[in-house]
C-alpha cells in the first residue's frame, strides 16, 4: 500500500493537499493516486490549523512548533572546558522558535495490511 500527497499552487498565501491511497501494483507507480481519501484539506501556515476527519481517516498538514529541545550553550560549554560530564545546563532552547511543517496521517489499522510489519 502507498499513500500519497498533491499540493495546489498557492495563491493568496493559501495552498491545499489531497491524500490518496493505492494498494497492489498501483501503489508501485512512481505516483499512486488511486482512492482519494481527504480532498483539498487547508495547508497550515500557522498554529491555528486543526485536523481534517474525511471518513475514517483524519489528517494534518502544516507548520507546529519544533518538539525538539537542546541547550546549544550548554553543550558548547562541555565541549569547550573539555570536562567529561561537566555540563552546564542554561535551560535555553536553542529550537524555541524553529518551526517544522508535517504530515500526519491517522488511518485504521486495515488500511496498512495484513501482516505484522509496514
Amino acid at each position: 500500500m502507498a499513500f500519497s500527497f498533491t499540493f495546489s499552487e498557492p495563491r493568496d498565501a493559501r495552498q491545499t493537499a489531497t491524500a490518496y491511497y493505492a494498494t497492489g501494483s498501483e501503489a508501485r507507480t512512481r505516483e499512486p493516486r488511486v482512492d482519494v481519501l481527504i480532498e483539498a484539506t487547508v495547508v497550515g501556515f500557522d498554529a491555528t490549523t486543526t485536523p481534517v476527519q474525511a471518513g475514517r481517516c483524519r489528517l494534518f498538514i502544516g507548520k507546529r512548533s519544533d518538539p525538539f529541545f537542546a541547550d546549544a550553550d550548554g553543550v558548547l560549554h562541555w565541549l569547550v572546558d573539555d570536562a567529561v560530564g561537566d555540563f552546564q545546563w542554561t535551560g535555553s532552547d536553542t529550537f524555541a522558535r524553529a518551526n517544522t511543517f508535517s504530515i500526519a496521517l491517522e488511518v485504521p489499522n486495515d488500511l496498512l495490511g495484513q501482516g505484522p510489519s509496514i
